[in-house]
């Protein structure tokens, strides 16, 4: 087992911020966070797991499954619309 790879996926930011996060839950910390911050942690995040999507799709290209699944967020998202 590679070692770096290991560190590598520890050290994505999701992962660090669910480590952090359960650490202090463990710790019973009593974290008090500005409010301005967590809007930014989730843009963060959200940016972070866009980017490693598509760093991802970047090296496997588009294929089948990528078209499928596609396909089927787009018919999930207009039933769910139809419904509400």
């Amino acid at each position: 087992m590679n070692v770096s790879i290991i560190i590598d996926n520890l050290l994505h930011p999701p992962a660090l911020f669910f480590s952090l996060g359960m650490i202090a839950s463990f710790c019973k910390s009593d974290i008090k966070i500005p409010e301005p911050l967590p809007k930014l942690f989730s843009l963060y995040l959200l940016f972070a797991i866009g980017f490693h999507g598509g760093v991802e799709l970047n090296k496997t290209g588009v294929n089948h499954a990528v078209i499928m699944s596609l396909a089927l967020r787009y018919s999930w998202r207009r039933l769910f619309r139809c419904i509400t």
